[in-house]
């Protein structure tokens, strides 16, 4: 288990987001690339204030997922670190693959994430905005990482950016985490660091995310490695909540739900049942239905054939189908 001194500085994430006049080209890439991730109408109806552009808010509260047939990420690094420190980074961010189906590996072709370490302070796009990038800019910044930066920081820093990378948000988008924080204050520091405007940090600081929520689990993780640093000038009583510094089990729990792998997707449940993600996908076979026992044989008007396993759900072939767009 990694562990930080107490007095060390902690330098704080700070999750990239597009500029706002690129909020809907990025909602309909993430609607795209994983229909889940578009908000419900339940979701929307408790947080759209009246006379609110409906438009604005359903690009501001659509998620960042990918497909959940297998998540496959090229990596990048711009400024050319020794292969050591490469390797050190990637086996940090194939952490995510000891549940989830994830895989990220080393790429001079055209890499969907790009990490930098010249830029300041700690920070990733959030999963399908880095499509949006332009190719010569970084997705994830990690200000000096070397060999010699605390095994800790690794733990805590590379596999939390990485977390944001799969789509994940800050842990702090919780009821109980919510009421510390203070609104009028929120609101002023998040328009001055991040220049959101005020229906943007509602929705992605100030709304909790509802129980019925598909993408997270059903109460808070403090103690998630998506929980990070919230600063105490935000919060009511003025302390920081410093979050946690490694993957925990719910971390783990969670993303196998939303990244299920193959040998799983069909009768496992997660260990943890605190989850209202969706239900796991079928297992998809590219070959005809005499190599699955039972199962229906489906050919799709893109020519794709797939053997369903009969006991596979109705809401699990709905997902598989919105998985394959």
């Amino acid at each position: 288990m990694p562990k930080t001194k107490e007095n060390d500085e902690v330098i704080a994430c700070t999750p990239m987001h597009l500029g706002n006049d690129r909020l809907h080209d990025a909602a309909t890439i993430a609607e795209q690339e994983n229909p889940f991730n578009r908000p419900s109408h339940q979701k929307l109806a408790q947080v759209l204030p009246a006379g609110a552009p409906m438009t604005e808010f359903i690009a501001v509260m659509t998620t960042k997922y990918w497909r959940t047939n297998g998540v496959r990420l090229g990596v990048g690094f711009m400024d050319n670190p020794p292969n050591e420190l490469r390797a050190r980074i990637l086996s940090h961010m194939n952490a995510w693959g000891h549940s989830a189906n994830v895989q990220f590996a080393e790429s001079t072709s055209d890499p969907a994430v790009r990490i930098s370490r010249d830029q300041p302070g700690y920070w990733s796009y959030i999963g399908t905005d880095v499509l949006l990038i332009d190719k010569d800019k970084p997705t994830m910044n990690l200000q000096g990482f070397t060999m010699n930066t605390p095994d800790s920081e690794f733990y805590r820093v590379v596999r939390h950016e990485t977390g944001h990378t799969l789509g994940c948000p800050h842990e702090h988008m919780r009821a109980e985490i919510i009421a510390l924080i203070d609104e009028q204050k929120a609101i002023q520091f998040f328009g001055a660091t991040q220049g959101w405007t005020e229906a943007q940090v509602r929705a992605q600081v100030l709304t909790p995310l509802p129980a019925s929520s598909i993408w997270a689990t059903t109460s808070p993780d403090r103690q998630s490695i998506m929980c990070y640093q919230i600063p105490g000038s935000i919060t009511k009583n003025g302390v920081a909540i410093p979050g946690g510094l490694d993957i925990d089990q719910i971390d783990y729990d969670f993303m196998a739900k939303v990244y299920p792998k193959p040998a799983a997707m069909i009768g496992a449940t997660p260990a943890s049942s605190d989850l209202t993600a969706p239900a796991a996908a079928p297992v998809v076979h590219h070959h005809h239905a005499d190599g699955c026992t039972g199962c229906i044989d489906v050919a799709l008007k893109s020519g794709t054939r797939l053997s369903v396993p009969p006991e596979a759900t109705a809401a699990q072939v709905r997902m598989l189908l919105g998985a394959l767009g």
